[in-house]
This record gives structure tokens, sequence and C-alpha cells, in this order.
């Protein structure tokens, strides 16, 4: 048999575990989008830095007499900013250093790449200085409007490292971490009811089950009695009147048991949300009465009180605040005395349970009509708070009325008014 407890716990790490997962995979796809876009927009904006400087460092070059002079760079602001080198045809066509570093792996290929570009857009790329790569621009030089060479300039530190996706990658581990704390939170919050529910359930099937031995107990007890009384041999009348008694006795018992067991099963009804009301015209006094058959030292005060109740529930009802005034409030007197009074009060109708015992605890008053709240552990902890669900459940109300000395318990019903 499975442990319903275990099973809630392995339930909150499977709860936990699939909402860490869940949440983890959309932070990690955020944060390759953030890596993504932010890594493109930070390289489009050093390449157009590149190409403006490469512009400038065209411009500067004199092309009076045919021939480039790339000495304006060197005293112009660009040479402070970037690394350049500026190439022309030589004697051969091809293209040669004209001035600037010598030093810049690449940049002849991409100054050749640059002497395509009628329409100087710019040619970004890379070179390398010192091993080290660098990003890089190219910008074609004209001699009488026809492209004579090309000038390359070179960032001067090294291409960064994407800080802003380092720190969106340790926020994303910080933030799976703080969503698996509060995953661990909300899945125990969740399951909270369920695990409420299980320790009610438990609780109510403690006391069901002691309640049931009782009256089981007894029942088996006489009947092993009056078994014995009835076989022996010969039967006398005393032994006879004796069987009956206890006959009689395991009647009661019987019908005790039986209560216990119709409680049970209405209680599961509500839970289930089964519990249907059947509400017919009756006189609340003819039920209280026929409740009250089976309890004859119980003294009853009745006047006609017509009602729209169902009859069952009522005498649900009724039977609880008896019973609970027998096990806590007359049984504990020396003069025991249980009084029920059916009223009509307006047009509605009022049934009181008087006792003459000890009445309730001051701190037990607010919560009396709680669920499985039993004074003592006795009794199932569902017999008031059946009686207000019955109670509620016609329109009325139940309470607790007056305590010490004796407890006074109210039940009050919708008259004729709400007849179906």
């Amino acid at each position: 048999m499975s442990d319903p407890t275990g099973d809630l716990r392995r339930l909150r790490r499977r709860l936990t575990l699939w909402y860490s997962l869940t949440s983890a995979l959309a932070v990690v796809l955020l944060a390759l989008v953030v890596t993504v876009v932010e890594r493109h927009l930070r390289d489009q904006r050093e390449v157009d830095e590149l190409v403006g400087w490469a512009g400038r460092a065209a411009s500067l070059v004199d092309d009076s007499g045919r021939r480039l002079d790339p000495h304006a760079i060197a005293d112009d602001v660009v040479a402070e900013r970037v690394w350049w080198a500026a190439f022309a045809p030589g004697d051969d066509g091809r293209l040669v250093l004209l001035g600037g570093r010598a030093d810049l792996s690449g940049a002849l290929e991409l100054a050749r790449r640059a002497t395509a570009d009628a329409a100087e857009r710019g040619t970004p790329g890379e070179v390398r200085i010192g091993g080290q790569v660098r990003r890089a621009a190219a910008m074609p030089l004209f001699v009488d409007d026809t492209i004579g060479g090309a000038v390359v300039v070179a960032a001067r530190r090294p291409t960064p490292g994407n800080v802003v996706a380092r720190w969106t990658w340790i926020a994303a581990v910080l933030l799976v971490g703080a969503v698996g704390v509060c995953g661990w939170w909300l899945a125990g919050r969740s399951i909270r009811p369920a695990a409420a529910s299980l320790r009610q359930r438990d609780e109510f099937l403690t006391a069901a089950a002691h309640e049931l031995r009782t009256p089981l107990a007894r029942v088996q007890a006489v009947a092993e009695d009056v078994a014995t009384l009835v076989g022996a041999r010969p039967t006398t009348p005393d032994a006879l009147d004796e069987a009956r008694a206890r006959a009689a006795r395991l009647v009661r018992l019987t019908e005790d048991a039986g209560h216990v067991v119709r409680r049970l099963l209405l209680v599961a009804q509500v839970d289930a949300g089964r519990a249907a009301v059947f509400r017919q015209r009756v006189d609340v006094a003819d039920v209280v009465r026929s409740v009250l058959r089976a309890h004859p030292d119980v003294v009853v005060d009745t006047e006609p009180a017509p009602g729209a109740v169902d009859r069952e529930l009522l005498a649900v009802a009724v039977e609880n605040l008896v019973i609970n005034a027998e096990r806590h409030g007359a049984g504990a007197s020396e003069d025991p005395r249980i009084e029920v009074t059916v009223r009509r009060r307006g047009t509605g109708v009022v049934v009181t349970v008087q006792d003459s015992g000890p009445g309730v605890a001051e701190a037990r008053r607010e919560d009396v009509f709680e669920r499985f709240r039993t004074d003592g552990g006795r009794g199932t902890g569902v017999g008031l708070w059946l009686v207000r669900w019955v109670a509620q459940a016609h329109g009325g109300t139940a309470r607790l009325v007056g305590s010490r000395p004796g407890a006074i318990f109210e039940i009050e019903l919708p008259g004729d008014s709400n007849t179906e």
C-alpha cells in the first residue's frame, strides 16, 4: 500500500522539477535571444564606426599630381583612433603598402576587396596584429575619379567580449535558481489542500474506527450474553426476561452503530458534492418527536411548527445534538437532564437542545462547530459540523446560544414560505 504522504512529497518534487525545467528553458531561450541580438547590434555598431573612420582616412589622401599622399592621415585624429594602412597599385599593377602599419596581417586582401567598392559603402573584415584578431574596414582611394588603391583601418583594441551576454547568462543562472525555490514553494502551496484533506481523512477514519469499535464491541458482547441465556437449559422465566432486556439493548446498540454509519455516509456525500436537500412540508415537531423515541429520558416540549425541511437531514441534525448532549452534557452531570423544545419564531422554526452538564469551555466556543474538533478525543468530530451544514443547507443557522451551566444549542429553520 502506498504512503499518501510520501506520494505527496514525491509529487511536490516532480512539480518543482517540471516547473524549474520549463522556466529554465524559457530563461535560456531568452538569454540566447539577448546574446544574439546584442552581439549583432554591437558588431554592427563597431563596423559602422570603422567604416566612418575609413571614409575619413580616404578623404584625407591628397591626389594632387596623380600621386596618392597618405601623410595627411598620420597628422589627423584618425591615426589616434585606429590603426591604418594605405595601399596603391605598384609598377606591376598589384597593390603595395603606401603608408601606415605594415604588420596588419590580412589588410592587403581587405584592400583588394575594397577596390571593387565603387559606391564607397565600405568593406568590413578582420585583420591580425600580433596574433590578435581586430575588426577592420576598408575604403577605396580615387585618383581622377578612378579607384587607385584603398585604405584599411583597424580597431586599436581587440574585439571585446560580450559583457551584456555574460551578465545575461549569470542572471539567467540566478533566475533559474530563484525559480526553483519559488517552484518548491508554489508546489507546496498547491498540494497543501490535498495534504490537509489527507490529514482530515486520516483523522476522520481514526475517529470513525474508534466510534464504531465501541458500539460494535458492545453489540458482540450483548449478543454473546443473549446466546448464552437462550441456550441455557432449563430456560427459566427470569432468564427469558433477562434475554429480552439484553436483546432490546442489542437493538439500541445496533441503532447507535447505524447512526454512526449514516453520519459517515452523509459526510462522504457532502465532501463529494452529492448531498441533496429534498424539502417537503412537514411539522418539525413531529420529526423531533420521532427522533426522541429512541431517547426516552429526554424531556420534550413542542408546539406545531410547520416548515419546509428535509425530514431525514433534520432527523440527523437533531439526533447529533441529542447525542452530543448525552455524551458531553448530561453524561457529566450529577443530575442529568436534556430538554428539547420546538417553537415558532416569526415565520421560522427553532429547535433548542439544552443539557445540564458543565457547558462548553470558553476556549472551544468559537470553533465548536468546526470539523474534526472533539472533546478529549471522544466522537468523530463531525456531529456538530453536520448540524451546522444541515441548518445552512436549509437556509437557516445553527449556533451555541448559552453555556455554563449547561450548553444550549439552537437550530433555526425557515418556515412555510420556503415550501416547495
